[in-house]
């Protein structure tokens, strides 16, 4: 069966498409059990031809004005006795409809049998079987992720409580404390009104990778933002900080460089460092300075770069770099490298999450960073990732970074609305924002050790449990889930083996109700 769509009018909200969707007048299908034309609602094959009533400015149109469209399309249904899968009635009607100011769309015309096709691959049952015994292997060792909660619905807060949200299939109110959205904005008017505003400017996508016709002025208006906000010269944005640091990191290592790495640091760092060719490679124990000094000194005369790749804050513990002791131990051995000792941190989870005024790691430590990688998927509530630094830094990964090269950016509203969301962590707001999720974080941990649970006590809201046992930490989750509060265990591999724990982050939508509620529940688990 094709399916061709007419929509009414120019304008087009599902919100209020009328109930007749679909007309079956002849070979025309109709899915609505109501007769809209007083005619039998035939069934059988034909062609398809989807209605979405809906008048200019989003308003219903009356059945009564659709008469005539039906009855068009109809006689020629019914004119033509179409064959299953022929498509003549609904070309005769296109000219009719055309002239009443209907827009006529066909997204299936090229396909000369409608008929299903049976699929073109081969066969590769003994890979199955290969992959099937790995997630076997997974499921009985407790360590796979399992299938994805749905969220289909998102009370807004009131009454003293934040946000909840519902799941499918479960008619349950649920507190999100899992959520990367430390400020809540990607729930605020003032955001989700930018995005809107500026895709139906320039519509839902950005067509093209960035350099051939994908850069839009939302894109630019960000990038200037960011660098702003940072107090940098430049910034570049990419279509996830993922794919920033990737990017950036086999963009700067090269055959002359040493690479130094933080042991805990995030999956996109190992991957992208694993994609590189360095002269040299080194992991340094979890914050452990000396060890980094010591590492530094060794490659020092052997090599023309160095590296020294950190997270900011590390997302399974909520613990941070001192970007300072780091600056200092840099600066003791950078006159050493031709080069230069470049250091790039990835403070995805501490920008706008902590520091009074949202700068994140660099703010809190009182340190700095040569190239700075952030997300507008997190704190700012939005999606994507960015680099800043110097002028010359983003202009190089502009013209050598693959991940900005041959991948499109993030569409023009998603651009428009992570700029409001910079503005508004800018601002009183954004300090007001900060302050109360600073107080729900404290209120969080001080609650936890009251009540026996080891935790790694900080400011930043992702706040861990410590379980430290796989079975113990898959049962907590589950208790928790059936007490209404959304929570992420996390085991080996994604944490080390005796490092099992429940991770909790703490939002600025968050009341302290709410911590008090998720408080009780764990009490009543025990720890």
């Amino acid at each position: 069966m094709i399916d061709e769509e007419v929509t009414v009018g120019h304008s087009v909200n599902h919100a209020e498409v009328a109930k007749h969707d679909l007309l079956n007048i002849g070979g025309v299908r109709h899915a609505n059990e109501d007769d809209v034309a007083g005619r039998p609602n035939v069934a059988g094959g034909g062609d398809e031809i989807r209605f979405e009533v809906v008048g200019l400015g989003g308003s219903p149109i009356p059945n009564g004005d659709l008469v005539p469209v039906i009855d068009e399309i109809g006689s020629h249904a019914m004119a033509h006795d179409p064959e299953p899968y022929e498509s003549e009635s609904c070309h005769d009607a296109a000219p009719y409809l055309s002239s009443q100011g209907v827009s006529f769309r066909n997204s299936n015309l090229s396909r000369l049998d409608r008929r299903p096709a049976k699929p073109s691959v081969m066969s590769h049952d003994r890979l199955d079987k290969i992959l099937e015994s790995e997630l076997s292997d997974l499921r009985e060792a407790g360590t796979d992720k399992g299938s994805e909660l749905v969220i289909t619905d998102v009370m807004g807060a009131g009454g003293g409580l934040g946000p909840r949200y519902r799941l499918a299939g479960l008619d349950v109110e649920f507190i999100k404390m899992n959520s990367n959205s430390y400020l809540g904005l990607s729930r605020h008017p003032a955001v989700i009104s930018a995005e809107e505003f500026a895709t139906r400017r320039f519509g839902a996508g950005p067509g093209a990778v960035r350099f051939i016709s994908g850069t839009y002025q939302t894109h630019l208006d960000l990038e200037r933002r960011l660098a702003e906000f940072h107090s940098r010269e430049a910034s570049i944005i990419y279509s996830s900080a993922y794919a920033a640091v990737v990017s950036t990191l086999t963009s700067l290592i090269n055959s002359e460089t040493a690479v130094l790495s933080d042991e805990l640091n995030h999956n996109c760092i190992i991957n992208g460092v694993r994609m590189t060719r360095p002269a040299a490679r080194a992991v340094y124990p979890h914050l452990d300075i000396g060890s980094l000094d010591k590492a530094l000194a060794e490659a020092s005369g052997t090599v023309s770069r160095a590296v020294v790749i950190t997270d900011g804050v590390f997302s399974m513990r909520g613990d941070f770099a001192d970007l300072a002791a780091i600056n200092e131990v840099v600066a003791k051995h950078d006159g050493s490298f031709p080069q230069n000792v470049v250091v790039i941190v990835d403070d995805s989870h501490g920008v706008g999450a902590y520091g009074a005024a949202g700068r994140g790691t660099e703010e809190a430590t009182d340190g700095s960073a040569d190239v700075l990688i952030g997300t507008l998927g997190k704190a700012f509530g939005v999606n994507g990732g960015y680099v800043t630094g110097s002028e010359v830094l983003t202009t190089y990964l502009r013209e050598k970074g693959p991940m900005y090269i041959y991948s499109n950016p993030i569409t023009a509203g998603e651009a428009a609305a992570a700029e409001m969301a910079v503005s508004v962590v800018d601002s009183l707001e954004g300090v007001e924002l900060l302050s109360h999720l600073a107080e729900m974080t404290n209120r969080f941990e001080t609650g936890l050790v009251d009540a026996g649970f080891e935790t790694i006590p900080g400011p930043h809201p992702v706040t861990p449990v410590m379980v430290r046992d796989t079975e113990r930490t898959a049962s907590l989750v589950d208790y928790l889930f059936a007490n209404g509060v959304l929570a992420t265990g996390l085991n080996f591999p994604v944490v080390p083996k005796g490092d099992e724990e429940i991770r909790f982050q703490v939002n600025a939508d968050h009341t302290a109700t709410d911590i008090d509620y998720v408080l009780s529940v764990l009490g009543e688990f025990g720890n």
